[in-house]
């Protein structure tokens, strides 16, 4: 599920692409890497096991409008883990 933040000046819609367990994308390849425009930013969610995934961002973000690619924590504070070990694409 994408969801639109309205930012400030310059007027500019941005996506929020969430990944990870009860969220819209399961798994980081899930999300539109090919299709992501400046200011959109892509949430990946904490879960117990590691994401063994690869993935190429081929957009880039402006000065003013960056692409963010944020972890978001678990209950207790832990952060998702990207491991590279045995991932796919």
């Amino acid at each position: 599920m994408r969801w639109w933040v309205w930012g400030l000046a310059p007027a500019v819609w941005a996506a929020v692409d969430e990944v990870g367990p009860g969220r819209p994308l399961g798994a980081i390849g899930d999300a539109p890497w090919a299709t992501l425009q400046p200011g959109d930013t892509v949430l990946i969610h904490w879960r117990p096991q590691p994401y063994r995934e690869k993935w190429v961002i081929c957009r880039q973000g402006t000065r003013e409008a960056p692409l963010v690619v944020r972890g978001v924590a678990g209950p207790a504070g832990e952060l998702p883990v990207i491991d590279g070990n045995g991932a796919v694409t």
